[in-house]
């Protein structure tokens, strides 16, 4: 039992027709819960006429649990496609590469008595990335095998794995923000991660993640886990001093480790951790190219990231507060950045790098329940 898919309370060792009908149970009274909320706070703001007869003191009867209807079924080629081009491990080859560099220039040392030359470098580390490759890939697909989103009711239900067959349930009233999470290897492959984060009183993790969502589909699923609200949002860029810092965040630091390579390393190779400056400074292009936030009546969104582009949608209605933070660095460039609190166990979402102005307004909007949407300082969408 819990608000995710990482249960707050677990009961081992049940037969299957008996964890059903727990699950049954504690669901109803959920929905019963929630509904006795909502009747309470309608009867609150409506007039009354008192009741008269048996009627007055009748109790309130929980709804009947709805059938479950299947809403969506992730493929599960496309689940594969995520697996593979995802895979950490398709990073070791490059390293090999690196290693058969190092020792084909007369690194010497441990490591070339443990290869044995640049070849046998290539080739170990490459046969290791390729039992890795299949074994990460395997246990993805076990786990998110022929996952399914159902509806019931107003509620929604997770239900995937092969080996491990596990159903989880999505109180939408409760989903407070919706991550989108797009790689690089995953667009090239065309999926993208919905990851919806409900509130909860555990300190644990409480999400519900469709990894491997064909990007023709992602508006389909993601109105079903944040209704009336489009994931395709007007982003607008943040200010060119932004771009300084992103560059700024990377380039100081690789240069340090380059410089410091080059005066206490001694072999040849040191010369090639040059490349880490241009890297540097092409990850902070970047970092800035993906750095937006976008606004609606409903929701805000950030959008933040270099290898992987994560946008985060947060429920207005979800704020608990809304901080404003600025280092010496982001004061002197005009910048800040907006921090958004929700409900544990997530706890907060940052924007990073918004314009002072713009920053300050949010949280003001934020923390008052109030917005002014197109009439943020100008800046050019992106």
């Amino acid at each position: 039992a819990g608000a995710g898919t990482d249960p707050e309370v677990r009961l081992s060792s049940l037969g299957l027709e008996e964890a059903e009908r727990v699950r049954a149970i504690m669901s109803a009274g959920r929905r019963h819960n929630t509904t006795s909320t909502a009747d309470q706070a309608a009867a609150a703001s409506t007039p009354q006429i008192p009741a008269t007869g048996s009627s007055a003191s009748a109790p309130t009867v929980p709804r009947p649990p709805t059938l479950p209807v299947e809403v969506y079924r992730q493929p599960n080629h496309a689940l594969l496609r995520m697996a593979l081009a995802n895979s950490p491990v398709l990073a070791l080859p490059v390293v090999a590469t690196v290693v058969a560099f190092m020792l084909e220039l007369g690194f010497d040392g441990p490591l070339a008595d443990v290869w044995g030359g640049p070849n046998a470098a290539v080739v170990g580390i490459g046969a290791i990335a390729m039992i890795g490759l299949v074994g990460g890939t395997a246990a993805t697909v076990l786990r998110f095998y022929d996952l399914r989103l159902q509806r019931s009711g107003d509620d929604l239900g997770l239900q995937y794995g092969m080996l491990t067959q596990r159903q989880a349930e999505i109180p939408r009233e409760r989903v407070q923000v919706l991550v989108e999470e797009r790689s690089v290897p995953g667009r090239v492959v065309g999926v993208v991660g919905l990851t919806a984060h409900n509130a909860s009183g555990a300190r644990q993790r409480t999400a519900s993640t469709l990894p491997a969502v064909p990007i023709a589909d992602r508006r389909l699923v993601a109105a079903e886990l944040l209704p009336g609200h489009d994931l395709d949002v007007a982003f607008l860029r943040h200010p060119p001093a932004a771009r300084r810092r992103a560059v700024i965040r990377r380039l100081v630091p690789a240069a340090v480790a380059v410089a410091a390579a080059l005066v206490l390393l001694e072999s040849a190779w040191r010369l090639a951790l040059l490349a880490l400056l241009p890297i540097a400074i092409v990850s902070g292009l970047r970092a800035y190219a993906v750095l937006a936030h976008g606004e609606t009546e409903d929701v805000i969104a950030g959008r933040q990231g270099v290898w992987t582009e994560r946008i985060s949608h947060i429920r207005r209605n979800r704020v608990q507060s809304a901080s404003v933070s600025a280092n010496w660095f982001q004061r002197r460039l005009g910048l800040a950045t907006l921090e958004i609190h929700v409900a544990q166990p997530l706890g907060r979402v940052e924007i990073l790098d918004l314009a002072a102005a713009d920053a300050r307004r949010l949280a003001t909007e934020l923390t008052k329940g109030t917005t002014s949407i197109g009439e943020p300082a100008s800046r050019p969408p992106g």
